[in-house]
């Protein structure tokens, strides 16, 4: 459905217990307790933090048709304590717009190469309306995003090894047989680990350890799905109602790394295997990084 604007004003609904609460902390709430709201509520709903309101997307859909087919609309961060005064307006975390795109494409470009242990030379000092130092905050807050993900779901892949051996025995003879014990695998290993890839995407799957996405939200009034979207309202993307979604995985509450491969044994592209959120450009940055170390 395209969006429309300037229809009738129609907000989501929320939940009277959302509503009372005007809990100042949500996001302990939404991974579990609003995809069960969203059963009873609809796939869009509203809740209030501060007496501020807030709007939640559930399942892969609804998610995917406002991030992706209406990106432009979407696209905006909401203001913040985090954005306006610890990033100051500044990284892809807080930007939005044509600025929120070059930082992306610097990100892209420079990561890989600090990951890899390559130099990398920026060339200008100033490009467009951001400083070297604008760059190298960036190039920090990602890195150390990436780094924080990996380790994070080391530590959950160590767990899950530990309650189901048999996938770590399936992992480690996959590792022995295509790279052996004698030197570390690298990316070009990837390929003929797809067992081991498979687990990885399953730990994230399973961890959920991103629930919600970083906030978005819209530059003015737009209507969505029949609801009004008021300019600058803080719109949240719930995750782990795509990631433990029994209509989309069967059994999500399953740890199966077997779902990510085909009959032929290769990874299988899942477009709902959102860990960390959805859209053109917007994936995580992490996952290469991750693999190489996981593995």
């Amino acid at each position: 459905m395209a969006i429309q604007r300037g229809a009738h004003l129609v907000f989501p609904p929320d939940p009277l217990s959302f509503r009372s609460w005007g809990t100042p902390c949500p996001w302990t709430l939404i991974p579990g307790s609003c995809s069960r709201t969203s059963d009873r509520s609809g796939d869009i709903f509203s809740l209030y933090v501060f007496h501020k309101p807030l709007i939640v997307l559930n399942g892969y859909n609804v998610i995917k048709e406002a991030i992706v087919k209406n990106a432009d609309v979407f696209s905006d961060r909401p203001h913040s304590f985090l954005t306006d005064f610890i990033l100051k307006g500044k990284g892809v975390v807080g930007t939005s717009g044509d600025l929120w795109h070059e930082q992306r494409r610097f990100a892209l470009n420079a990561l890989p190469r600090v990951w890899s242990g390559k130099n990398h030379h920026g060339g200008k000092n100033t490009r467009g309306n951001c400083t070297w130092r604008t760059w190298l905050r960036l190039l920090l807050i990602c890195s150390l995003g990436a780094s924080e993900t990996t380790s994070t779901t080391i530590r959950w892949a160590l767990v899950y090894f530990l309650n189901y051996p048999d996938v770590q025995d399936r992992c480690f003879q996959e590792i022995l047989e295509n790279v052996g014990q004698s030197r570390r695998p690298s990316m070009k290993d990837r390929t003929n680990l797809p067992y081991v890839e498979a687990t990885i995407l399953e730990t994230l799957r399973y961890a959920d350890i991103a629930p919600i996405a970083v906030p978005h939200s819209v530059a003015q009034d737009v209507q969505f799905r029949g609801y009004t979207f008021p300019q600058g309202v803080t719109v949240i993307l719930n995750l782990d109602s795509v990631l433990q979604d029994t209509d989309v995985w069967g059994d999500p509450q399953n740890f199966r790394p077997d779902r990510f491969l085909d009959d032929a044994g290769k990874i299988q592209k899942r477009e709902e295997f959102i860990p960390f959120s959805l859209g053109s450009g917007r994936q995580s940055l992490a996952t290469p990084h991750m693999y190489k170390t996981c593995a």
